[in-house]
């Protein structure tokens, strides 16, 4: 779970900025518009404990199903959902409300802190023999349905890739994730990255 803080703290600082480096994979010279887009994917249906995702569009498909963990906290209150294995790592950022937590949670960009509940993010990277790409969501939601001891939920999103602002569809769901509540000093750190 250490590594899913850093996770989210590297998307906080990834949000707003757009780098001006150039892709390894030579990113196309105009980026598709989201109209230019395929449709988004149909939600797969990932086993339990498990992260499934698909992609569309792009250069590269990213398809796959990983065991998945979730780590809260309660200040601030937020929810992680990290499934990460040797060439691929996805998380799932939910900025929870004080009550109903099963909802929807529009993605929200911000250039410093956490959003307003209910709010999401969604960032991936994939490590390819062309050099390793990072995308976060730029819109879409994330749907929970089932919040308690496990979460469930899916999301269908444009990611747009960090170095290259190339966009693709996302779609992917989560199912009975056992919610691990964060040790005071990781969720401290968040709290901390937040405020800044």
């Amino acid at each position: 779970m250490k590594s899913l803080l850093v996770t989210a703290l590297l998307l906080a600082a990834c949000r707003g900025k757009q780098s001006t480096k150039s892709s390894s994979a030579q990113a196309p010279a105009n980026p598709p518009a989201v109209e230019s887009l395929p449709p988004m994917p149909a939600f797969p249906t990932p086993a339990r404990g498990r992260l499934a995702v698909q992609s569309a569009g792009g250069d590269y498909e990213i398809k796959g199903e990983w065991p998945a963990e979730a780590g809260a906290c309660d200040q601030p209150p937020m929810l992680q959902v990290v499934a990460q294995v040797k060439g691929i790592g996805n998380i799932v950022l939910l900025a929870l409300p004080e009550k109903n937590r099963v909802a929807s949670y529009p993605v929200t960009t911000i250039a410093r802190g956490l959003p307003e509940a209910p709010a999401s993010q969604v960032g991936v990277q994939v490590l390819r023999p062309q050099g390793p790409s990072a995308y976060q969501a730029a819109d879409g939601a994330v749907d929970v349905y089932a919040y308690e001891r496990t979460v469930s939920g899916r999301f269908g999103v444009t990611l747009r890739q960090i170095s290259s602002n190339a966009k693709i569809r996302y779609a992917g769901a989560f199912r009975e994730i056992p919610i691990k509540q964060l040790d005071r000093p990781h969720c401290a750190r968040a709290d901390s990255a937040a405020k800044r």
